[in-house]
């Protein structure tokens, strides 16, 4: 009787093992296949230890598939770029710092340098965030405390070095800069503008120069010891010139022959000269800077002339407030809309110097 209930027992499990063999069979028959193995792909990166991207590569974009996800693509980032096999030259490491990998590909590729695009992975998103101002910056590097410094050559006007830090946002702000041997250049911009001989030398503080706190070297005669002129740069790289320290100043440009000359007023007298081109036509000279008073209240008078027309052939006056006036005679003024240009109605105004 064991020996029959044994053998009932042992036939039973027998059954229900080849039961469950044929199911298992059926789930391996019908099981979907990796879809890795269903894309189209050129390689992979880690983002960070824990996450692994697949990439594709296609000219303009970029798509990209977390390994251990179902499939379904993370993100698509779409560039542009000048550089033909820029595509084949696709970066990912670490650019801000911060122990994710980041993508970066080449926009243009000059004499001067490289300029990239690139994307900055976001923790808080969980994909890549692009970083505009970057591609602005030449030939970035990525310093030892994660700031990016961007060097820029240009030419008898010395090199640019500007310091950027990103920000929480994937941002970038530059902090500070300098241009190297920057005494030595604004020797060359004095003695190529000026007659006179003058000791160069950093001035204490800083001028404001079209809306940047710029450097400035003083230029002081050697025997009396008078400041003679100011010269400053901007964080463009751009060198300025104040003749006789009067508080304006002009550009700095180069000549053919590789000296330099006087360009376009910078501030309120480089508007001047703007509003009096849209009125006549033409871009004027200012001959003459005046500062004074109509009323209590401070102003300056310009005296420019057009080309063509007699010399001096304009007189702009303009007041604190932001009153403007403008008159050929150098009596007879009317109310002058630096916006575009036009004049208004007539007034009765006496400039005192």
């Amino acid at each position: 009787m064991k020996k029959l209930f044994f053998a009932l027992l042992f036939s039973a499990l027998l059954l229900i093992s080849c039961g469950n063999g044929n199911d298992a069979e059926k789930e391996s028959d019908t099981a979907a296949p990796d879809w890795r193995n269903l894309i189209e792909y050129e390689g992979s990166f880690y983002v960070d230890r824990d996450t692994k991207l697949l990439y594709a590569n296609d000219t303009g974009k970029i798509t990209l598939w977390e390994s251990a996800g179902d499939g379904e693509i993370l993100q698509e980032i779409k560039y542009d770029t000048l550089v033909p096999d820029a595509v084949d030259r696709m970066e990912t490491e670490d650019i801000n710092s911060d122990s994710y990998s980041d993508i970066r590909i080449i926009y243009r590729e000059t004499e001067n340098g490289v300029n990239y695009n690139l994307w900055l992975w976001s923790e808080k998103a969980g994909k890549f965030v692009e970083c505009r101002p970057y591609r602005e910056i030449t030939s970035p590097e990525t310093a030892e405390d994660g700031s990016i410094v961007g060097r820029t050559d240009n030419g008898q006007f010395g090199v640019l070095e500007t310091v950027y830090r990103f920000d929480e946002n994937e941002g970038l702000t530059a902090q500070s800069f300098k241009i190297f041997d920057a005494e030595k250049i604004a020797e060359e911009i004095f003695g190529g503008l000026s007659e006179h001989t003058a000791l160069i030398a950093p001035a204490e503080g800083k001028a404001t120069v079209n809306s940047c706190s710029c450097p400035v070297f003083t230029a002081k005669d050697p025997l009396s010891g008078e400041t003679l002129s100011y010269i400053a740069y901007s964080d463009t790289g751009e060198w300025f010139f104040d003749e006789g320290c009067t508080g304006f100043y002009r550009s700095v440009v180069s000549k053919d022959n590789g000296g330099f000359d006087l360009g376009y007023y910078a501030g309120e007298p480089g508007n001047v000269q703007e509003a009096v081109e849209k009125l006549c036509g033409s871009l004027p000279e200012i001959n003459s800077i005046e500062k004074g008073e109509i009323g209590s209240n401070k102003a300056v008078r310009y005296t420019l002339s057009v080309p063509g027309e007699a010399s001096p052939s304009a007189y702009v006056i303009t007041v604190d407030g932001g009153l403007w006036y403008y008159c050929t005679d150098g009596v007879s003024y009317c109310v002058l809309k630096a916006s575009d240009g036009t004049l208004g109605d007539a007034v009765n105004i006496t400039f005192v110097k």
